[in-house]
């Protein structure tokens, strides 16, 4: 009962360490009942001994009692523990403490104790942890045997080793702890503890990337290599913004990874990516690459091209770290620094060669036939019409309650939607906008230019609120406020405090933290709550919405300056946005170019001289032809014909009528009898078996009676004998 007890949450558990701090062991006599204390004692199995066929030793802590049946005695097997103070194995820890380092601050605060009490013995674990912990030895408070060494963190308070999920129960309850009901990341935290030591004042800690990372292996090679963190030191020091800490922290478990596939290749657990950075090892860097970016050497394809790309543009970082270090190292070595320059020149020659080219390839064969899917019109409507109501909701919520979290949070993220729908902004340049630059807003004096502006202009310029923030690669780009707009961000401000967002410095903020909101998630959520349908919701991103915007500009043939302007709103280059933002290749090419192939068909060309692409109408009647196989598409073609020509009947004969097409006319010659009357008898069998006629079978009636049909055309006289077995 007493175990069960202290496992729920006694200041010191049998896992915490139960070993008594005085020196005697229990022997009992042979006629003795055998009996344990409880207090003094780690309930342990067999199966915690340590065993000698594992792969990797792991200690147990606490010493434990070992019943002989043969003749009923228990024997305490003691296991050595590190000293921290004379770096040696001692057994009997507390007697060493007080016999040999009685002169210590820790020695005598736990000996002025009384003996037996667990504030004594939790002093006393505390330094044997300590020692064991600087001794580079993983010896579990509770081991498990289907544990291995990796699987185990060492608590920051405590020094103790547990699995991942009871270290973060015994944080809450560590005696240690001085405020166990603050949040803390104590899996990534105990990681860093063990990677090794990372100063106050280092990048890596005051950005907190170390405890962004994942607690697992890569994360562990990483930390501990130096190089690697050198990288992200470097990274973090060229870009001050915070979401780039994610891109360092990628870098990181990228470089690591990378490093442990050459380990397992070269079997060499020790090698550190300093040691790789020779040319001799260009190759093993190249087969490393391979394997974490998954490369079938069947298909000679990568399962992920993107980052076989980018491991060339690491390993450069990495060299040119590397070589920077090396020359401001007090061992500088020249043969090192040659190395060095070698394996650059290797990087820059032979990877493209080796990864860069083939990887490349895949990424655009992926490319190719991938859809470009762009929001519908109504779609867009809709969800603007939603997130008017859930603003007009919120807002009178938020006046009847100025403390109500859920309205103000809906407040938030309405107003962020409806500045992204009408600016098409990048979704992260938009949430991490700042209060202050929304305040600091000033109107600049344009009398002198509003003269040149058009009276909608004019409206327009007055009615709208422009503020410049910080875009892609460090440019500013505007984003333009309504003035409903404006006057739901003013009761944003005016009801920040209420929050606790007085530290906070954006403008979307998320109540409660010092962070701005998850732009993504928010777009997402909200659009599949105004949409109802998931696949036509998750068009409505930013992306897609910035795509959209292009779209339009072609089909209203802005000029090259008003493309310019847009080309900065939109916070990219005139290149850029007639790359990835203009319409759809499988648009424009199926409906575009193709006109141009049909026309080189057409044996009349002098009708289009001088007209762009988009007034030139192309009658099918003319351009199209059908296979000589293909009876099924034959059919549907003849039929696309009779619905878009006027079909002429005898009631019309001698009659010229006038046919408009698509804002255009032309004129239909009317056939004579003679005409009729040959045509129907050189196709009868066609006419009889329902047929279209081909063009070189045309061709022979009119070269046999060119004076007959010199004002037809062979398209028209196909026409005709289709329309005979229509009827």
């Amino acid at each position: 009962m007493a175990a069960t007890q202290d496992n729920q949450g006694s200041p010191l558990d049998p896992s915490d360490d139960p070993i008594s701090d005085s020196g005697s062991e229990y022997v009992p006599s042979e006629d003795s009942e055998i009996s344990f204390d409880w207090e003094n004692f780690s309930p342990h199995t067999p199966s915690d001994v340590e065993r000698n066929d594992s792969p990797s030793v792991i200690h147990q802590e606490t010493d434990y009692p070992r019943q002989s049946l043969q003749n009923n005695k228990c024997k305490r097997i003691r296991r050595g523990h590190r000293c921290l103070y004379c770096d040696c194995d001692v057994k009997d820890f507390a007697r060493h403490l007080e016999r040999h380092h009685d002169d210590e601050i820790e020695v005598q605060r736990f000996m002025s104790l009384k003996k037996g009490s667990m504030k004594r013995k939790s002093a006393i674990a505390k330094l044997r942890r300590e020692g064991d912990f600087c001794s580079s030895n993983v010896i579990p408070v509770l081991h498990k045997a289907d544990k291995r060494e990796s699987d185990y963190i060492a608590c920051i308070h405590c020094r103790g080793y547990y699995t991942s999920k009871s270290l973060r129960r015994h944080v809450k309850k560590c005696s240690f702890n001085p405020d166990p009901s603050k949040p803390c990341k104590s899996q990534s935290q105990g990681h860093t503890l063990m990677a090794g030591p990372f100063g106050p004042e280092d990048p890596l800690r005051i950005s907190g990337i170390l405890n962004m990372m994942k607690p697992d292996e890569v994360s562990m090679v990483a930390k501990r290599d130096n190089l690697i963190c050198e990288v992200a030191r470097r990274y973090i020091k060229r870009h001050k913004e915070k979401h780039l800490l994610l891109v360092a922290k990628r870098h990181m478990r990228r470089l690591a990874r990378l490093l442990i596939s050459v380990r397992k290749l070269d079997n060499n657990p020790q090698v550190n990516l300093f040691g790789l950075l020779v040319p001799n090892k260009f190759k093993v860097l190249v087969r490393a690459t391979k394997e974490i970016a998954e490369y079938d050497s069947k298909e000679r394809c990568f399962k992920s091209p993107s980052l076989a790309l980018q491991m060339g543009t690491l390993l450069k970082s990495a060299v040119n770290t590397a070589y920077s270090s090396e020359v401001q190292s007090a061992n500088c070595s020249r043969d090192r620094l040659e190395e060095l320059k070698a394996l650059n020149v290797l990087i820059e020659t032979d990877w493209a060669d080796e990864i860069s080219s083939e990887a490349g390839q895949n990424l655009n064969v992926n490319k190719f036939n991938k859809p470009t899917l762009i929001p519908m019109a109504e779609d867009i409507k809709k969800f603007e019409a939603y997130l008017n109501s859930i603003l007009q909701n919120a807002k009178e919520l938020l006046v009847e309650d100025p403390s109500n979290k859920k309205a103000f949070r809906d407040l938030v993220d309405g107003v962020f939607c409806r500045v992204l729908l009408f600016n098409r902004r990048r979704v992260g340049e938009l949430q991490r906008m700042t209060l202050s630059a929304y305040l600091k807003n000033k109107l600049t004096n344009t009398s002198g230019f509003e003269k040149v502006l058009t009276p909608t202009e004019k409206i327009l310029y007055k009615s709208l609120k422009r503020v410049v923030i910080r875009g892609k690669r460090g440019r500013g780009v505007p984003v333009l406020f309504e003035k409903s707009i404006v006057e739901y961000i003013e009761l944003l401000i005016k009801h920040r405090h209420n929050f606790n967002l007085d530290d906070n410095i954006y403008l979307f903020a998320n109540p409660g933290t010092n962070n701005s909101i998850t732009g993504y998630k928010v777009m997402l959520k909200h659009s599949r709550l105004a949409i109802r349908n998931h696949q036509r919701a998750s068009l409505l991103s930013s992306t897609r919405l910035r795509k959209h915007l292009a779209t339009m500009t072609q089909i209203y043939h802005m000029g090259k300056n008003d493309l310019e302007q847009l080309a900065t709103f939109m916070g990219h280059t005139e290149k850029t946005h007639s790359s990835f933002y203009r319409l759809p290749d499988d648009v424009y090419q199926t409906a575009k170019v193709s006109k141009l192939l049909l026309l080189s068909k057409n044996d009349h060309l002098e009708a289009y001289k001088g007209k762009s692409l988009d007034e030139i109408e192309i009658d099918f009647d003319i351009s199209e032809e059908e296979s000589d196989d293909d009876k099924a598409e034959e059919q549907t073609y003849v039929e696309s014909d009779l619905q878009t020509n006027v079909t002429d009947s005898t009631e019309n004969e001698g009659r010229r009528r006038v046919v408009g097409r698509a804002g255009k006319k032309r004129c239909l010659v009317p056939w004579t009898a003679e005409q009729k009357k040959i045509t129907e008898a050189f196709f009868k069998k066609h006419i009889n078996r329902r047929k279209p006629p081909k063009k070189f079978e045309v061709v022979q009636m009119v070269e046999r009676y060119p004076q007959v049909f010199q004002n037809k055309t062979w398209p028209v006289i196909k026409v005709y004998v289709c329309n005979k077995f229509r009827k």
